[in-house]
């Protein structure tokens, strides 16, 4: 699905750049415009998409590790229910991959949407499991494990749920969409492209990567930078190993 998204985007920018070069080629819209206008324009465009760019990129980059960690703890325990029984791990298997499967389905933010139980199923085997094979020897050491795992997702995930709820605000999407219709303006007016196609060619693809910038920016805000979901071969290793297919 995300790759049929993606290949609709290329396929709109195409028509984008596409057009732009026709119409720049055949319309005369040369104006009197200083070209100092168009230095200035640049300078501010650039300065405020590279801030924003830098800024998701960084929230990016830190939820994919988040989830990495989340995944990394649910893989731990699953393998530590395995020093009590086969039958008890198998449960633990079971809480774990419905919820892999829900995110696999619905998308990673699927848990910060809806309520899910997954922590505190799991918090509930742990008890069943002590309660039925106690706490003897290595025992002890693994229900401490479990225990000390699971508050920690507890803390990973409320770090999850505040880097989703980071989003660009809408006076710097005002901002950076005026910045692009000024730029794009100045392009257009200050620019002569008329019956010349290098000129027209270069007018329209200086416009569509202002039309890509503000995509990226978009797509970077919704977390959805490489097309597919964000964690989603974390997520997927994940549940490999649970299946025993790692």
């Amino acid at each position: 699905m995300n790759q049929n998204k993606d290949t609709k985007l290329t396929i709109v920018l195409f028509l984008i750049f596409v057009t732009l070069t026709f119409i720049y080629f055949l319309v005369n819209t040369s104006g009197d415009l200083d070209k100092s206008f168009l230095t200035l324009s640049t300078f501010l465009f650039a300065l405020f998409s590279g801030f924003m760019i830098s800024r998701q990129s960084a929230r990016y980059g830190t939820l994919k590790k988040a989830l990495a960690d989340f995944d990394g703890d649910m893989s731990s325990i699953y393998r530590a229910f395995g020093y009590f029984d086969k039958n008890i791990q198998d449960e633990a298997g079971k809480i774990i991959l419905k919820y892999y499967e829900d995110i696999l389905k619905f998308g990673w933010d699927y848990p910060l949407k809806y309520k899910t139980t997954t922590i505190i199923d799991l918090n509930e085997l742990t008890k069943t499991a002590t309660a039925e094979y106690g706490t003897d020897g290595i025992k002890g050491s693994v229900v401490s494990r479990i225990l000390f795992v699971l508050s920690g997702t507890q803390r990973v995930r409320k770090e999850i749920a505040s880097l989703y709820t980071e989003r660009t605000p809408a006076l710097q999407w005002f901002v950076i969409y005026l910045l692009a219709i000024i730029l794009a303006s100045v392009v257009t007016l200050s620019l002569d492209s008329q019956y010349n196609i290098v000129a027209s060619f270069v007018k329209s693809a200086f416009v569509s990567s202002i039309v890509m910038v503000l995509v990226l920016l978009k797509r970077l805000d919704g977390l959805v930078l490489f097309g597919d979901m964000v964690g989603k071969k974390s997520a997927e290793d994940t549940v490999a190993i649970i299946k025993g297919e790692r």
